[in-house]
């Protein structure tokens, strides 16, 4: 089962660094997401958040998507 993981700058860093072609200009895209589980008492990757579309604090799952983008770049 997964577990809930924090990453440090560093550690995500050291993750992706062989995936990224540092020559190349690219941009880094981020989105984070707030998956609901407000029905799910005993998830253990299930936390209180605040829902900027529920405008209040639910039980979910956050997530986030990191994307580094280099097409279209000059």
């Amino acid at each position: 089962m997964a577990k809930s993981r924090w990453f440090r700058p560093k550690d995500l860093w050291r993750l992706v660094e062989t995936t990224i072609d540092k020559k190349s200009p690219c941009v880094l895209i981020a989105d984070d997401t707030l998956i609901a589980k407000t029905r799910s008492k005993k998830i253990e990757m299930v936390h209180y958040q605040y829902s900027g579309n529920e405008h209040d604090v639910i039980a979910g799952i956050g997530l986030v998507n990191l994307l580094c983008s280099s097409s279209g770049l000059i």
